[in-house]
This record gives structure tokens, sequence and C-alpha cells, in this order.
């Protein structure tokens, strides 16, 4: 059953090829994947690990011009956690949950423990 390329798709061959460290098959991926998704940042941030691991600061470089000429900017991760029966909602570096100071601290004193 022939199947269609899509981003969803080429992304996660682009997250094997990370795991493998194969820059030859990402590189193939790189064209195809902007191609469908160049306005995406989180697939230039995606590109750039890629070379980055494999220790290719050059393309590393390269993918991360590419995004700053285009101008398209990667959105703020986001996670979502269930407690009990609630649901909160988390940003990168977003301090507007009630609980913010909070959470913060327990983070800080987490990270310390484990350093």
């Amino acid at each position: 059953m022939p199947v269609e390329t899509d981003s969803i798709i080429l992304s996660a061959f682009l997250n094997a090829c990370r795991a493998n460290r194969n820059l030859e098959l990402a590189r193939m991926a790189e064209n195809k994947l902007l191609e469908l998704e160049g306005d995406n940042g989180g697939r230039y941030f995606q590109l750039a690990s890629v070379y980055a691991l494999g220790g290719k600061w050059d393309e590393m470089g390269r993918v991360m011009r590419m995004m700053r000429g285009k101008e398209v900017k990667k959105l703020a991760g986001c996670s979502w956690v269930q407690v009990g029966s609630g649901v909160h909602i988390f940003t990168s570096g977003a301090r507007s949950h009630p609980e913010a100071e909070a959470i913060y601290c327990t983070l800080g004193f987490l990270i310390d423990e484990t350093l």
C-alpha cells in the first residue's frame, strides 16, 4: 500500500536519523521537510540537532542561518500534566500558573538534587 510522504513521516524519519547519527539520510530528508513545513521553526531546530549530534557544526549553523533568514521562530514548548481530575498546561518559561512560584521552587530543588 503506497503511502504519501508528509511532514509527520519525514519528522519521524529525521528522528531516526538523529538516533542513528545517519547524516546522509538526514540531508536527503531536509529539502523535502522544509519544502513541506518551511515556516515551522521546530523543523529547523530538529534538523540542527541532527547535525549537532553528528558533530557537523557548520551544517547546524547553516540550518540556523536559513531559519533566521526566513524570519521563522520556534514556538514555545508546551506540556500538559494531569493531577487527579485536573489538567495543568505549562509553556516553556511561563510564569502565569497560579502556583508558578512553588513549581519553580520545587523544580530548582529537584535540579539541585540530581546534580
